[in-house]
Parts: C-alpha cells; structure tokens; sequence
C-alpha cells in the first residue's frame, strides 16, 4: 500500500497528532526492530523508512500538542536511523545470507532517503562517510568475487548516495568532504549495469557542485577515459547512454584546464595507477618534480603506501615502484625523501615478486635508491 500510495503513511503522523501525542502509532512498528524473525524484521524496517521519511502538513491553528508530536516523530527518526547505523557498523560479513540484517537495513535507508526528511536525518549523523565505508568494502569484496549479492549490495550503497545527492547542501559536503566519493563512484561504474546507472545519476546531480570541485575529482579519477569506453557500448537502459553523453559534455571544458600534475596527483591518491603517458614522460618530472614535495610529500608517501600493502595489484606495484625510481632521479633530495617513508625493506621484498614487470621496476628503483651513481649500472 505504501509503495502503491505513500501519502497513506501521513495517517501516523496525523494520528499521532491529532490525539495530542498521547497515541503513538510509530512505537508498536518500532518494536518489530528487536524481531528475530527476518521477514517481520525487513517489512517493519522499509514500512519505517517510508513513514518517518514524510513530513506532516502542519495545522490550522497548531497547538502545543502538535509540537509534542513532532518532537516524538524527530525521537523515533533518529532512533530508526540509529538502528541501521549500527547494522552496518557490526556487519560481520557482506553477504547477505550470513549477514541479512545489513541488507534489510540498507533497503530501510533507501526507502528513508527518498525525502529531505531522511537525508538531512541520515547526513546530520555522518552517514556519508558510514556509507562511504561499507561501499569501499564491498568494492574490494566484488574486485575478487562478483557474488550477486556483493553487487546488490553495492547497488544499494550507491543507489543511497543518489539519494543523498538531491539535496545540494549534502551533495556539496559529499565533494568537499574528504570523503572520496567521486573516485569511488566512477570505480563502482563497471561492477554492473544497473550499478553504473545509478552511479552516471549521482555524478550527474553533483557536476558543478563545490564550485566545480567535483568536476575537477571527477577528470582526475579517469572518468573521462571510461566514458569513452561506455560510448561504445550497447545498453539495455538507453538512458544511459544519454547519461554518457551529458556528462562527457559538462567535462570536456575542465579536462582542458586541469594540470597534468593534478591529475597524476588524483591518480596516485586514488591507490590505483596505470602506464598513462605522465609516467614514463621525462619532461613531466623535469616540470614538475619540485610539486612532490607538497603536503609533506603526500604523492611520494602515497606511492610508497602501495609498495607495502599487500593488496595492491600488479600494475599498480609496477608503475609505483617505477615512479618512485623517477622521483629518486628527478628530485635533489630523492634518495632521503624515499627512504624516510620506510620503502628500502617493501622494494627488498618485491624482486621476489611472481610478476616479471613488478620485479624488473623494483630492481630498477631498488638501485637507485642505493647506488649514487646507478646510471653506470645501465651502461
């Protein structure tokens, strides 16, 4: 009914009005939330969603007992949003048959988010960075198995930040906030066609935003070059293809005025590298070398952070460990800055390493940053 009609859900709020706050008709559905029994749970959740996401239409003449009805409601939204914070803080697994309750919330919270009611309501308690969280998991899950449920799962995730993204004041905290929710967005688009709809909807509600900061996060994560790709495929949505088309156009003029070392600096902090042209270029480090040392050397730590982890894939590996023999070559101070971040023992361990390009760009970085003279080692 709800679905069908979901004004129907002002009854509760009117209800609980009208009786001066003295009956509560929320409280019997919010206690369905201790249920064990799924089904009950998952239907008590998205019934909640759909209900506490409207706003009443205020009285005539309204009383003191209308704000105490109000002030019931605002309890039970934030004990509601509270309850599908904590599912997704405890989830122990991604999967939905070991972990259902994660999936029964993420659905309470699309149905919430549906108005501003629920996104200010879910915002207000940094729910963008919870979500934020659980969908970097569960990329890094899909990267290793494209279980169906791991994908509904992302579907869920992004179709909540689409949501989010309709309210301007919360689309412009999702691109100045340090929250990297464009580069996750656009690494989300090829998990799966009703995954990238959902994800081209959200870039497109946050173009211009932050004063053309998410154009700019968006040219830097590479969408420019996956858009190229997506135009030459056929999709079963068509509106995807439009969605293509209109966010090629609103990027192609900030592709132009980004730095090339703003974009090779949006790729290293993104944690995945490819042998785009900047690396291998010895005009950009000559141009640019002297920008590394900005934030501290963040770039430089950032590569090194990839050296050590053991999740990094093999052509990130390689290209890190290239650019980090360049920066030895280019910059005075190469070899020390290098060292400092804790990258001899990382390099050490990679010529060991069962990919032959990772071990040849290791080997090479490794006797740069010990041999002062290593280009005789060439000769």
């Amino acid at each position: 009914l709800l679905v069908a009609s979901p004004q129907l859900g002002l009854f509760w709020h009117e209800l609980l009005r009208n009786s001066g706050a003295e009956v509560d008709p929320f409280a019997p559905i919010m206690r369905l939330l201790g249920r064990t029994n799924g089904f009950i749970l998952e239907k008590a959740a998205v019934v909640l969603g759909r209900i506490l996401s409207l706003k009443p239409r205020p009285l005539i003449g309204e009383s003191d007992a209308g704000t105490e009805a109000d002030e019931v409601t605002k309890r039970h939204l934030r004990t509601f949003t509270e309850w599908i914070f904590h599912q997704l803080n405890t989830a122990h697994s991604l999967d939905m048959n070991e972990c259902p309750k994660l999936h029964y919330a993420l659905s309470a919270m699309m149905a919430l988010l549906t108005t501003d009611v629920g996104r200010l309501e879910v915002a207000d308690m940094n729910g963008v960075a919870m979500i934020v969280q659980v969908l970097t998991r569960a990329t890094a899950a899909v990267a290793e198995s494209a279980k169906p449920t791991t994908v509904q799962l992302i579907y869920q995730l992004t179709f909540c930040l689409w949501c989010l993204s309709y309210n301007q004041s919360i689309a412009h905290k999702m691109v100045t906030a340090e929250l990297a929710v464009i580069p996750l967005l656009v690494k989300c688009i090829p998990v799966k066609e009703k995954v990238a709809r959902v994800c081209l909807m959200t870039l497109k509600n946050l173009l211009g935003s932050g004063k053309g900061a998410a154009n700019d996060q968006m040219v830097s994560a590479g969408i420019m070059r996956l858009l190229e790709q997506m135009g030459t495929r056929r999709w079963a949505d068509e509106d995807i293809s439009e969605d293509i088309s209109e966010l090629s156009e609103s990027l192609e003029t900030d592709v132009a005025s980004l730095s090339t070392f703003d974009v090779f600096k949006a790729e290293v902090l993104s944690g995945s590298l490819e042998w785009s042209p900047s690396h291998k270029n010895p005009q950009f480090w000559k141009e640019n070398v002297a920008k590394f040392g900005e934030g501290n050397y963040q770039v430089v730590s950032a590569l090194v952070d990839m050296i050590k982890s053991p999740n990094t894939s093999t052509t990130t590996l390689a290209v890190a460990c290239y650019d980090l023999g360049a920066f030895i070559q280019h910059h005075p101070d190469g070899r020390k800055v290098v060292s400092s971040f804790g990258a001899k023992q990382p390099l050490m361990e990679l010529l060991a390493h069962s990919d032959g390009e990772v071990q040849k760009q290791a080997l090479t970085c490794t006797q740069k940053l010990m041999v002062t003279n290593w280009e005789m080692l060439a000769k």
